[in-house]
């Protein structure tokens, strides 16, 4: 009996297993792209529905007051429509400032931790930019370095950048300190 090679010098038996194993077993999970991964996050947290300033009236029944609060979430707009809108309330932008930070401050995934810094920050940027007025207690110097780093990752949201570049600027000049 002959024994057959094949053209890599294996056993076609063996080149036969090697196909059956490959075709049969799991693909191998990919590690996905780190910027794409965070890019993936930032846009899905612009997407949610934005916190709605304000007052609520208490009626006294947690009930009652949650479906309020559920109700004018409902009627909210999503994040990046809030930052992107000129007409935005100093308040909102507050909400939206504290929202992020106790996220960031509660959340233990590292990356998590990161989209709510730059929503953070990005509430702070629109403040001075539509408002003219600092809703935290950084140095100007400080922003200015946050803001520039933050607009250069690489993951970072074209319109995100555009507002962190502008607020960059903005305390550059002559904002209140």
């Amino acid at each position: 009996m002959t024994d057959k090679r094949t053209v890599f010098g294996a056993h076609p038996e063996n080149v036969r297993r090697f196909l059956d194993d490959c075709l049969t077993s799991p693909p191998a999970e990919e590690q996905p792209n780190e910027t794409a991964h965070y890019a993936q996050l930032l846009q899905e947290q612009l997407a949610e529905k934005c916190p709605v300033s304000g007052d609520l009236v208490r009626s006294g029944s947690w009930l009652l007051d949650r479906i309020q609060e559920k109700v004018l979430l409902d009627l909210s707009r999503p994040v990046r429509e809030v930052l992107s809108d000129a007409q935005t309330s100093l308040d909102t932008l507050a909400d939206l400032k504290m929202r992020y930070k106790k996220w960031s401050e509660e959340t233990p995934d590292k990356r998590m931790q990161r989209v709510y810094t730059v929503l953070y920050f990005a509430a702070l940027a629109r403040a001075l930019l539509l408002h003219r007025r600092r809703i935290t207690r950084h140095s100007n110097a400080y922003l200015i370095h946050s803001f520039e780093v933050l607009s250069a990752e690489p993951w970072m949201d074209p319109v995100l950048q555009e507002i962190f570049r502008k607020a960059s600027q903005a305390c550059g000049g002559s904002l209140p300190t």
